[in-house]
């Protein structure tokens, strides 16, 4: 995506999202399970990525098909049946779209929107959004009970949309080369996992969301690679986030993160920002290496440990005592240890 473009799609989306963080109630509720028993078996081949320099896996065998579009319940049930989709739409028998090659100009590949009787999964598919402005590969628009897994998604203005959803999911899919690569804004209860996005202007928008689960995924060569924006409640385990200009940054409100378990590496501006309004953070046990600045803290009362024996490891630790963060909070990591760049 040209600059220009990517410029615009930043500036829509952070319109959208501070006017909804700021009229939001946020609440706390717990993730369910999604989709017990249901694998994913993938066919691969690879390919060049678009910025030359990546390898992206590509579906074969795929079926070309016209744009998707479900607006209601009673809409899914007549399609599932004119497409003889297989399942019946419970929980231990989803309906399940899959094999399909969109590219398209329309304004999404697939639309599902305001579904809510129906368990649906999306798999095994590629999406091209031909539209730089409003293309979204995959909108799931105010649904629930939505799973998409194993799918290729490439250009467009988003890639993945889950916007006012609950209950869905996005893992192990490739979405690269769009303005904002996975969307949650006013999302709840959203797992994202096992999933690598890369060339995008925002790799993940979190905006006005609560209880998202970012685990084990690959976010790389974007300008932010996640950004929160009057979001509660998120937990980030176990992610890479390298090669971007921004590796994290939050502001508006955000409250009630943790962190763990992840790597911020080779981030060029700033591994972690953490900006004024933000509050009550946990982040330990990350590394952190060859970043510009591993990280700043602006916000109120976050903590850089555990608060019992275990901090982040830097590559730029001393080995004596605490490690500060820059940063107006005056933060401390009190319990630093070490990333050895060479050691592992």
């Amino acid at each position: 995506m040209g600059a220009s473009n990517q410029s615009s799609s930043s500036a829509i989306v952070i319109v959208v999202v501070v006017a909804i963080a700021a009229s939001l109630l946020i609440a706390s509720t717990s993730i369910p399970s999604l989709f017990p028993g249901q694998t994913t078996t993938t066919t691969t081949t690879t390919t060049t990525g678009n910025n030359g320099n990546q390898t992206i896996p590509v579906l074969e065998n795929l079926t070309e098909h016209a744009p998707i579009f479900i607006r209601s319940d009673s809409e899914f049930t007549n399609q599932a049946a004119f497409e003889e989709w297989p399942g019946n739409g419970t929980a231990s028998d989803p309906f399940i779209i899959e094999g399909l090659n969109i590219v398209t100009d329309a304004t999404s590949c697939i639309l599902i929107q305001y579904v809510s009787e129906y368990h649906f999964i999306i798999r095994n598919c590629y999406f091209e959004a031909t539209d730089l402005s409003f293309g979204v590969c995959v909108k799931i628009y105010e649904s629930e009970n939505g799973l998409v897994e194993n799918c290729r998604m490439f250009s467009g203005y988003q890639g993945m949309d889950f916007f006012g959803s609950t209950g869905c999911a996005i893992r192990d899919c490739v979405i690269w080369n769009v303005g904002c690569g996975i969307n949650t804004t006013i999302a709840s209860s959203i797992s994202i996992e096992g999933n690598t996005v890369s060339d995008c202007y925002w790799a993940m928008m979190i905006g006005g969301a609560y209880d998202i689960v970012l685990t084990s995924n690959y976010f790389y060569t974007s300008d932010i690679a996640v950004g929160g924006y009057g979001s509660n409640n998120t937990v980030m385990f176990n992610n890479s986030i390298s090669d971007n200009r921004v590796g994290f940054e939050t502001d508006y409100n955000c409250y009630g993160w943790e962190i763990t378990d992840c790597l911020f590496f080779n981030n060029t501006e700033v591994g972690i920002n953490l900006k004024e309004t933000t509050q009550s953070f946990e982040i330990y046990s990350n590394r952190f290496g060859m970043n510009t600045v591993h990280a700043r803290d602006n916000g109120l009362s976050n903590s850089w440990d555990d608060g019992v024996a275990v901090g982040n490891a830097w590559d730029d630790y001393s080995g004596f005592g605490t490690y500060p963060i820059p940063g107006s909070a005056g933060s401390v990591d009190h319990y630093p240890t070490l990333y050895d760049l060479w050691g592992e």
